[in-house]
């Protein structure tokens, strides 16, 4: 594979050790666990965006002091908030897919 793919295993091999523990087993194939706590953070947080779905994913973030992988923008409204670690992701270009390296 090409250097992005490698890139992001290796980004999300990271994630993976520093939020793991806190979590239930491997950001890498196991779910988070969803607490009584996350619940509550999720309707108390101050942020515009009141989908109830992407409030629960943040609060989620939150409280496992782990960075967010998710196409969505909405996250970016939660920079600067407590404990909020940031959000992860970067469109790609056609032209720079890994199918299209070397590829004139």
């Amino acid at each position: 594979m090409g250097d992005l793919f490698l890139g992001l295993v290796a980004l999300l091999d990271g994630i993976s050790q520093k939020c793991g523990s806190r979590g239930n087993g491997s950001a890498l194939g196991v779910g988070a666990p969803y607490t009584l706590e996350m619940a509550a953070l999720s309707g108390e947080m101050d942020w515009s965006h009141k989908h109830p779905f992407d409030r629960m994913i943040a609060a989620t973030a939150v409280k496992l002091a782990c960075p967010l992988i998710s196409k969505n923008p909405a996250f970016d409204q939660l920079a600067g908030s407590p404990g909020w670690f940031g959000r992860i992701w970067s469109e790609v270009s056609p032209e720079a897919s890994p199918r299209n390296v070397g590829n004139p």
